[in-house]
């Protein structure tokens, strides 16, 4: 599994969610997030999210795509939020 969604599936710890909450850098920094990961829970956009857990976080948007197209591709919903983990531990565990 990647980085980015075992640090998803830490989220769902409330202790490790208030941590995520104080220091969302730290938190994502101690989990080992690459760059793309962490832009990806920035902008909590969970096609973005689930497209960096495909991609093992080493992906730009690929050349001439845009995000409505990844979304249309990669997730039956545009975006959620990061609070909403359960979508993506599904995604994460599936690989659907």
């Amino acid at each position: 599994m990647s980085a980015l969604a075992d640090f998803l599936i830490d989220l769902t710890d409330p202790e490790t969610r208030s941590e995520f909450d104080a220091d969302p850098e730290n938190s994502m920094n101690r989990a080992g997030l690459t760059e793309f990961e962490k832009h990806a829970v920035r902008s909590r956009n969970g096609a973005w999210i689930r497209y960096q857990i495909k991609n093992g976080g080493s992906a730009p948007l690929p050349e001439g795509r845009n995000m409505p197209e990844i979304a249309a591709g990669v997730l039956a919903i545009d975006v959620i939020d990061v609070i909403d983990v359960v979508d993506v531990v599904v995604v994460a565990e599936t690989g659907e």
